[in-house]
């Protein structure tokens, strides 16, 4: 069905039937990635996920390898539960790469959980040998199918780094022993660093130089970071620049990735953002949000997190026995939401070789908007520009959608050909005319709401 807003005055959509999706199959490249973690703790059903995960359009998928269940008795690795996630992935088109973290009781006792989420190895001489051992047999195990390894989460908070107070330099130990010992078991493997929670705030930027600069930096492949916030904007336009600025200091160049975030479609204590009002539609509404300004940033990996909602939580000593609803499928029936549709538009629309564009210049001019208000990136990708605008104001605030006035400057290489409207939350495509002017100048007559809105080429739209 047609939008609301597709009537407002002084617009001229035509309705031409829905967004041609692109399952992982289909394409050959792409930085999008699901998150399928926590599967060593059991707290949502892959199998039940998985039938979703190709039509999503995902090339990638973080998984979690927990120690303590792969290595029950000393010495001794069980990796089947973790091929039976890897093998179907593969099939299905997309890479997994491993998320290599927390304890086993084996050998830190003191653990209160049989999972021993956040019990960090690095200052027991008898755990650090054991870690190792165990990172090497794992990377051996997976040669040729899982390159990526990730040396642990969220180090920088005391939930997954315990019983220690979290430490840049114990990180940076930890990450350098896991990967001597991984490129051991595997030469090439490739190994990511950081997995920060705080890596866009004054303390995560400094932990961040911490670890970098006692040794991390000359032995990762990429670095990875996360963010909860309720409204990304404000975030990302002050902290990632500077991230990028902090890791070029250490190595010039070297891959941000976007490896977790995500908002829930409910809020519950004890989750991430749980203090805000959510529900399906900002949930929907905040991951396209992010996943642009992760786009525009140039992260090279882009996490959706997560794949379903959890059946119950474990963390540090705790079970709790409640629903975490940050999932693009919906517990316990495992339907899509509204953010699993517009993952997939983007994943089908977004396609590599991509690259920002800051060469378009754009604007966006709405009465009685702010211009400061509005964000708008383009991009070059495999299929032709891509040009994506919205109201950047507070997620719990509602926002009347209304009438813009759109205009891009495109170098010659840059120019639309055949560019047709895309709203990814409600995959509906329309037709919609362009004022043409002078000198690469172009301006559409567009909504601006509060989530992205896309104009694209035609062909990368409809079949």
């Amino acid at each position: 069905m047609p939008n609301s807003w597709a009537d407002l005055p002084g617009l001229s959509l035509t309705p031409l039937g829905p967004l041609r999706p692109r399952s992982a199959q289909d394409l050959a490249a792409g930085r999008f990635s699901i998150g399928v973690e926590t599967l060593d703790r059991g707290m949502w059903q892959f199998d039940r996920a998985l039938p979703q995960l190709g039509p999503l359009g995902v090339k990638w998928a973080r998984v979690q390898t927990g120690w303590a269940k792969c290595e029950t008795q000393p010495g001794q690795y069980d990796f089947a539960w973790l091929d039976a996630i890897v093998a179907p992935l593969l099939a299905a088109g997309i890479q997994p790469w491993f998320n290599v973290g927390y304890g086993n009781r084996l050998y830190l006792p003191d653990a209160p959980h049989a999972t021993a989420v956040g019990w960090t190895p690095v200052r027991e001489p008898a755990a650090r040998t054991a870690w190792a051992a165990f990172g090497e047999a794992l990377a051996r195990h997976f040669d040729g199918r899982v390159t990526w390894f990730e040396v642990w989460n969220e180090p920088d908070i005391k939930a997954f780094w315990t019983p220690y107070e979290p430490s840049a330099e114990d990180y940076a130990d930890l990450v350098v022993l896991t990967a001597a010992a991984l490129r051991s078991g595997q030469p090439g493997a490739k190994v990511v660093g950081g997995a920060t929670a705080m890596a866009l705030s004054p303390a995560g930027l400094e932990f961040a130089e911490r670890s970098l600069a006692a040794g991390m930096a000359e032995v990762i492949d990429a670095y990875s970071y996360h963010l909860y916030a309720a409204t990304p904007e404000p975030r990302y336009a002050r902290a990632l620049p500077a991230l990028r600025a902090l890791v070029d200091r250490y190595r010039p160049g070297l891959p941000l990735w976007q490896g977790e975030s995500g908002a829930p479609s409910k809020g519950v204590a004890g989750q991430a953002l749980a203090q805000y009002e959510w529900n399906e539609t900002r949930q929907a509404k905040w991951n396209a949000r992010r996943t642009l300004l992760d786009l525009a940033a140039g992260s090279a990996l882009i996490a959706f997190f997560h794949a379903a909602d959890f059946e119950f939580y474990i963390v540090k000593d705790q079970l709790v026995p409640q629903q975490y609803y940050f999932g693009l499928l919906r517990g316990p029936d495992y339907t899509p939401k509204p953010a699993w549709f517009a993952a997939q538009s983007l994943c089908a629309l977004l396609t590599d070789p991509l690259r920002p564009a800051p060469e378009v210049l754009l604007s966006v001019a709405a009465p009685a908007v702010a211009a400061a208000e509005t964000c708008s990136h383009a991009f070059a990708t495999a299929t032709g520009t891509v040009v994506a605008w919205w109201q950047g104001h507070d997620t719990q605030q509602e926002f009347t959608p209304t009438g813009a006035t759109l205009t891009a400057w495109t170098p010659s290489d840059l120019n639309f050909r055949d560019p047709v409207l895309v709203d990814p939350l409600s995959q509906q495509v329309y037709a919609l005319p362009a004022t043409p002017a002078a000198h690469g100048q172009t301006s559409w007559q567009v909504p601006l709401v509060d989530w992205p809105l896309l104009l694209v080429e035609r062909a990368a739209a409809l079949a």
